[in-house]
């Protein structure tokens, strides 16, 4: 059983990491604010979030990978940072640019820790 959602959450992440790419290079070719360029961002923005959701779950469940909950975390933060840039409006800041900023400095302790961040590694 374990194995099998390890499958469909790795087939998963594959897809959506692949849907992103693609949406993304329409969204970069297409007129800026137009509805090619909005629906390709959108799915680009979504496929993202799904790819870093199970980028997540297999560095638990796959031994020697624990890196990748990290680095799924940031992805996750990245595009959720941005898509929250666009959103607001010049000059303001809100709660979730402060719930951001928190969680890139939870994010990066391990890697600021010197030692501890290492491990990870190995």
């Amino acid at each position: 059983m374990t194995q099998t959602l390890t499958s469909l959450a790795f087939i998963l992440h594959v897809g959506a990491g692949a849907l992103g790419l693609l949406s993304g290079i329409i969204a970069m070719t297409a007129r800026k604010g137009g509805p090619a360029h909005r629906l390709a961002g959108n799915t680009f923005f979504v496929s993202m979030l799904v790819m870093a959701t199970f980028a997540v779950y297999l560095g638990f469940v796959r031994p020697g990978e624990l890196v990748n909950v990290f680095i799924g975390a940031f992805v996750f933060y990245l595009v959720a940072t941005a898509w929250i840039t666009i959103r607001r409006r010049a000059g303001t800041i809100g709660l979730s640019e402060k719930i951001g900023l928190a969680s890139a400095v939870v994010l990066c302790a391990p890697f600021v820790a010197g030692q501890a961040g290492s491990q990870l590694w190995d």
